[in-house]
């Protein structure tokens, strides 16, 4: 009798702590999702003036492209290089000689709370694969996270 008691005792203690924790990621998920431009821009997509720390003599840094916002990944097509922009879905074609065309080459629907977005590129000959999470409309709550593959032109 004692051991039958014992288990449900445990059981409330665990099913308590669940649902505290449940609620905790609940909270936490939907809070920052309210105001996310608020904070999100400023602290994680900052732009920085800072110049890295260069250890090899042979190795030099200089600015390339500038004016992208939130850029996250990219690939090479022909002499060019296609950039992701994480929050607002577009895909920015930037030439060889780091100017950037004055609109997005593709616009796509992205969810971008947190770690969402458009995420990845790659491209294979004219193929190029792009993962995201898809959404309704920018911003909004997210459909699933995808891979579509469009052909380069």
């Amino acid at each position: 009798m004692f051991k039958y008691k014992l288990k449900i005792t445990m059981w409330h203690r665990l099913s308590y702590y669940t649902i505290s924790i449940i609620v905790l990621i609940i909270s936490t998920l939907s809070t920052p999702a309210l105001g996310q431009t608020e904070w999100y821009d400023e602290w994680v997509g900052a732009k920085s003036d800072n110049i890295p720390d260069v250890f090899d003599q042979g190795f030099v840094v200089e600015k390339f492209a500038t004016g992208l916002t939130f850029p996250t990944t990219m690939a090479f097509v022909d002499n060019d290089i296609l950039v992701l922009q994480k929050n607002n879905g577009h895909v920015m074609h930037v030439k060889s000689n780091g100017s950037i065309l004055p609109n997005a080459i593709l616009d796509v629907e992205v969810s971008n709370l947190f770690e969402t977005g458009l995420l990845g590129i790659v491209s294979k000959n004219s193929s190029v694969y792009l993962y995201y999470t898809e959404s309704i409309q920018d911003g909004e709550k997210p459909i699933a996270n995808n891979i579509y593959k469009y052909k380069w032109v």
